[in-house]
């Protein structure tokens, strides 16, 4: 039973929050006009996740996650509603989107750990991909509906509904039947170590975990290449598509459609995927070809290359997950998620500010960039795959094949 109601929580905040994104892109590029500014507030949120994603991580370490998700999700919920009273004010609604994904920097890595908690080895392909599936399908119906709704109502409505949406999802939340470890309920100040100590004994613990040092080597890399394109769509959609806020709902629900599709089918066919293979093929090969490709079909044809990035983002995503969250320790999976975050972002981060300035001058070609610079690294990893291939396979093919 507690699965469902981590679904249920799951898909009620999802779905307000990308009412909520969609909103705020378009109203900071409605604002501003500058692909640069829409690249800002992402780059300022990557920001809190680098100097938070840590100590969250040590957080859900120390005290039972249940009650730390609850937490994040009433505080969500209160700071989203000041945006409807300040929408012209751009340097207001970064710094409420930067407390709000502060915040947030605690809710998943709980969520994980009380996932790995609840479920046995055999179950946790099926559920990441029904975590992965309902993101994918939350993203079709909320950016669909919040072009929509910001279309016919302005920007204030979607505000609104995604702080109802954190209500709910801490409603779900505090039902779950989460039996706290004796750290968490005992936790006194005399066996506190420093957040500096904990961090360096997770990551001491963490990188002796085979297939953990290959795995964080190629995701710092797609997250410069994810960091490229994906917050330049609305800029796409602007410049070179000519399109509306609503086809900026059909490019976002396109790769959503991808997202559903690979999710739903991953948990069957996850045993036959060789996972080395699989990640680097997806993330860089399958991604820089749709990349590339998108920069010369007009829209709608465009809609089927997004479907198939989407395929190709998700694909690596689901099979390190799976692999992490049976390697690594359960004592040990806040600060993992916390460290990921915490190597990953940056190089997000990078990508973001060049995907701008990049765009600023074309577009077009920023995404021909983006898309030849994944079939590089593509190329290189797989010249030197004997050099990572080894512990990721032999992890992966113990602990992910059910």
């Amino acid at each position: 039973m507690p699965r469902y109601l981590i679904y249920l929580s799951q898909f009620f905040s999802e779905i307000g929050d990308w009412f909520s994104i969609s909103a705020v892109m378009l109203l900071i590029y409605h604002v501003t006009e500058s692909p640069l500014m829409v690249s800002g507030i992402a780059v300022l949120e990557n920001i809190a996740i680098i100097a938070f994603s840590a100590l969250g991580g040590v957080i859900v370490d120390r005290y039972n996650p249940k009650r730390m998700m609850l937490i994040s999700d009433l505080l969500r919920g209160m700071l989203i509603l000041l945006i409807p009273f300040f929408h012209e004010n751009i340097a207001v609604i970064f710094v409420v989107q930067i407390l709000i994904v502060t915040s947030g920097c605690i809710f998943t890595p709980a969520k994980m750990k009380i996932i790995r908690k609840i479920s046995s080895d055999d179950e946790l392909a099926m559920i990441n991909g029904t975590s992965s599936m309902l993101t994918g399908l939350v993203k079709i119906i909320g950016v669909l509906l919040g072009g929509i709704v910001v279309g016919l109502f302005g920007y204030d409505l979607p505000f609104y509904f995604d702080s109802a949406s954190y209500l709910l999802s801490a409603f779900f939340i505090s039902f779950i039947l989460y039996r706290s470890t004796k750290i968490e309920d005992n936790f006194s100040n005399e066996d506190k170590k420093s957040v500096r100590e904990e961090l360096k004994e997770g990551w001491s613990g963490i990188r002796k975990v085979p297939p953990v040092p290959q795995l964080l080597i190629i995701f710092t890399l797609g997250s410069f290449i994810m960091g490229l394109f994906v917050t330049q769509i609305v800029v796409y959609n602007s410049k070179v598509l000519q399109g509306t806020e609503l086809t900026y709902g059909y490019l976002n629900c396109a790769m959503a459609v991808g997202v559903v599709i690979v999710s739903s089918l991953f948990s069957k066919f996850v045993s036959k995927w060789e996972p080395y293979q699989t990640i680097i093929g997806s993330t860089f090969l399958g991604v820089g070809v749709m990349l590339i490709s998108m920069t010369f079909v007009p829209f709608p044809y465009v809609l089927v290359v997004l479907f198939f990035l989407g395929v190709f983002q998700t694909m690596p995503n689901l099979v390190a997950v799976t692999i992490c969250l049976r390697v690594v320790p359960e004592s040990l999976l806040g600060r993992f998620f916390g460290l990921l975050n915490l190597v990953t972002t940056p190089c997000y981060i990078t990508g973001m500010l060049v995907g701008g300035s990049i765009a600023t001058w074309s577009v077009e070609w920023m995404y021909r960039g983006a898309g030849l610079l994944a079939i590089t690294l593509y190329v290189v990893a797989f010249l030197t795959r004997k050099r990572f291939q080894g512990g990721v396979d032999d992890s992966s093919r113990q602990q992910v094949s059910s």
